[in-house]
């Protein structure tokens, strides 16, 4: 058991319970084509998927540990909402996304329901907030 330095929240890391490493067979192409797949909408119009996009969610899958740089605007939370869903659909695994204020969780939470307007996922059900 771990103990958060700055919140005195406690929590267990259990590494073998989803075994999800680095995805070496993924390729780019699936990726896009599994981005596509999604029909993603943001503010009632389907998105307009970037390369930039599609290479974070490949690097994200492909190397497990990575860190991405992505200027604002760019469509973080898009990349966010498609490696969370690729991990719990495709690799039967869970995400936890931790973000630095309340407002952005819940800016988080809406930023996915609407990429999922088209799509019938059901973000009510799939995603929780702490």
């Amino acid at each position: 058991m771990l103990l958060s330095n700055n919140r005195d929240y406690t929590y267990n890391i259990k590494e073998t319970e989803y075994p999800i490493g680095p995805d070496k067979n993924i390729t780019p192409t699936e990726i896009h084509d599994y981005m596509h797949s999604l029909a993603l909408m943001a503010h009632g119009e389907p998105l307009e998927i970037r390369s930039y996009q599609v290479d974070g969610v490949y690097q994200a899958l492909y190397n497990k540990n990575a860190i991405l740089l992505a200027a604002t605007g760019s469509g973080k939370s898009c990349i966010l909402y498609t490696v969370s869903r690729y991990i719990t659909e495709k690799l039967g695994g869970r995400i936890l996304i931790i973000v630095p204020t309340v407002g952005l969780t819940t800016q988080l939470r809406a930023d996915f329901a609407d990429y999922s307007t088209a799509n019938g996922y059901d973000v009510e059900s799939n995603v929780h907030l702490i």
